[in-house]
């Protein structure tokens, strides 16, 4: 049953379709790709021209398949998977921010905001393709947040991704995992150290360390929590970008918890001197979370009518007057 109402609808846009078809007749006259791929991650279906899941933001394989044809749409539409028609000014000033902060090797990073329909996820998720011609893609974590989801849930998908923890591993092999990984990249000078940084991250990424006396300091001290996941996390990022930067993309962070949000610009403010651009997307609430001076801030507006028509050309080539 479950496959027969996939096939019923459009893969890229969720559209009907006859159950023979897999996109709509407006995807396929745009050059969409015909074959979506799957999240190894989650299990979400994704379009082949998705770079990153668009359920939880980890990188989706490779593909080397493109647009088909030689038409101008096609050739527009091959160009628009690295430049958004339209916000190209906005794509330019994420990449002088982005070069500033791995240049100068600190911490820096931009704001992204806009009512709903604005395209600030279009905009994030376009970047996150275009920086990686700087920036290794393992280094590019992209997060998306959800509405009632996890209290820490911004952590919770960023450790995940880094530690390649799916949500089908098995638990004993998600705590070897991270562990190993933790002490690879915090070196075994301290064992003490590397447990109880693996069992905070942990504790943020869903990684349960049964009968942990870290955990059950935190848990019978509430007051100590915050600042223990904030410097955990922080001590980790520091060591992590010793081996090269790292661009970090939070979407929908208005969704996100005040404690998530709390423990998250926590972390970033411990950082000193570390190659790390944070790119934060979504309504114009999220402007709240800060007010430091040194972050870009876009605010997302309109498209002029010039440039609507344009892409009413592009995706509907048919429609000859659309309306006003």
């Amino acid at each position: 049953m479950m496959d027969k109402d996939r096939l019923s609808s459009c893969a890229r846009c969720g559209v009907p379709v006859a159950p023979a078809q897999t996109l709509c007749v407006v995807c396929a006259s745009a050059g969409r790709m015909a074959s979506p791929s799957s999240c190894v991650a989650c299990g979400t279906t994704a379009g082949n021209d998705d770079f990153f899941c668009p359920e939880c933001g980890a990188p989706l394989p490779k593909t080397d398949a493109q647009p088909s044809g030689d038409s101008e749409v096609s050739q527009v539409l091959l160009k628009a998977g690295t430049d958004i028609v339209g916000r190209l000014a906005e794509l330019q000033v994420l990449e002088d921010c982005v070069d500033v902060c791995l240049e100068m090797k600190r911490v820096g990073g931009a704001i992204v905001s806009g009512e709903a329909g604005m395209g600030t996820t279009k905009l994030l998720r376009t970047f996150s393709r275009r920086i990686c011609r700087k920036v290794h893609t393992s280094r590019v974590h992209y997060v998306a947040c959800r509405e009632r989801g996890e209290p820490l849930g911004p952590m919770r998908g960023l450790l995940r991704q880094r530690f390649e923890i799916n949500n089908e591993a098995d638990p004993l092999a998600s705590r070897l995992r991270l562990t190993n990984q933790v002490g690879k990249i915090l070196g075994s000078e301290s064992a003490v150290l590397v447990t109880e940084t693996a069992h905070l991250l942990g504790y943020m990424a869903g990684v349960s360390f049964p009968q942990s006396p870290v955990l059950r300091f935190v848990e019978s001290n509430p007051q100590s929590l915050e600042p223990k996941l904030e410097e955990a996390l922080a001590r980790f990022l520091a060591a992590d970008l010793v081996e090269g930067p790292a661009v970090l993309f939070f979407d929908d962070l208005h969704k996100a918890s005040p404690e998530a949000i709390r423990v998250l610009l926590g972390a970033l403010v411990r950082l000193e001197n570390v190659p790390l651009s944070v790119i934060i997307g979504g309504r114009p609430a999220v402007n709240s979370i800060t007010d430091n001076p040194t972050v870009v801030r876009l605010n997302l507006e309109p498209l002029d009518e010039e440039v609507m028509r344009s892409l009413l050309q592009l995706y509907l080539p048919e429609l000859a007057d659309p309306p006003s």
